[in-house]
């Protein structure tokens, strides 16, 4: 429990679980990581002053574009990289070890498919497949469950590092295991 000022009388403090307060930011907190993920992965996608079209977008989801094709995959890590960048954790940023090497990003599997959902989620708003909420509980956690589970089957499953990203889960059995529905229905 933590003591804040009341919302209707700052002077007033009132007691709250310390949850509260970061459930009342959470929706603006996932806008914000959207608009940098979309934003960094145009900019290594597209040209100078460009942006991606309907057109486009419809490319990039055929197929799972965005993230299958070479440079879908290396704005994705670019958009992870300037992710990691603004949250602060600048340890997951490897810089090369000689001239010529690549900066390499350590992630886990879920962290890259946070990145990648995100991506997924405003090119399937372009291309007209999927609607805007503008209200919470719009299905992230499925979406990311999705992610995790097709990156699963698309991304290397060792620990070295594949155009500049290394997921550091990669050999663990583990990594693709976040279940819903199926394994709370059984229990």
């Amino acid at each position: 429990m933590v003591h804040l000022p009341s919302r209707k009388d700052p002077s007033v403090y009132v007691r709250m679980r310390a949850s509260v307060p970061v459930l009342r930011v959470k929706s603006h907190m996932h806008k914000w990581y959207g608009e940098l993920i979309w934003a960094a992965f145009v900019s290594a996608l597209m040209p100078i002053n460009e942006v991606v079209t309907v057109e486009i977008a419809k490319q990039l989801r055929k197929d799972h574009r965005y993230v299958c094709a070479v440079l879908g995959k290396k704005a994705c890590i670019s958009a992870a990289t300037k992710l990691c960048a603004a949250v602060g954790a600048f340890g997951r940023i490897k810089e090369p070890k000689a001239a010529g090497d690549p900066q390499v990003l350590e992630v886990t599997l879920g962290h890259f498919a946070f990145v990648t959902m995100k991506v997924r989620n405003m090119v399937e708003r372009l291309s007209g497949e999927r609607t805007v909420v503008t209200v919470g509980g719009d299905g992230h956690y499925s979406m990311w469950v999705e992610e995790v589970r097709f990156l699963h089957d698309k991304l290397p499953k060792d620990e070295e590092a594949h155009d500049g990203l290394r997921l550091v889960d990669g050999a663990s059995v583990a990594r693709s295991l976040p279940w819903i529905g199926e394994a709370s229905a059984s229990e």
